[in-house]
């Protein structure tokens, strides 16, 4: 069960029965505001140059070539690239925008 503490907390209380023994344990989940503007400021997007050297790094040549390939036949077709800010792995989403916004493929390294 989850009470509303502030819009990034909730305080879970979990309940144990055990014979004629009954304990309530609460516990604080979420982030603190603090914690949500530190998390915002350190994250960076990735670019072409980070992501493909990242999947080189991780991967081998083989993968980056098959990604580049990817990114490369997608690049003229759409209006922009959106890069992704993950900490551990990077992402790119063509996007054509038209009429209509299309996101085409989000490619992970």
């Amino acid at each position: 069960m989850f009470h509303s503490l502030s819009p990034h907390l909730k305080r879970k209380i979990k309940q144990y029965i055990h014979n004629d023994l009954k304990t309530l344990v609460p516990k604080v989940v979420g982030q603190t505001e603090k914690a949500q503007i530190k998390k915002n400021q350190n994250q960076e997007r990735w670019d072409e140059a980070s992501f493909f050297a990242e999947l080189n790094d991780r991967y081998n040549s083989k993968y980056e070539n098959i990604a580049r390939k990817i990114f490369n036949y997608f690049k003229p077709k759409v209006t922009r690239i959106y890069w992704g800010s993950g900490m551990r792995s990077g992402s790119f989403v063509p996007i054509y925008q038209g009429k209509e916004k299309h996101l085409i493929k989000k490619t992970f390294c």
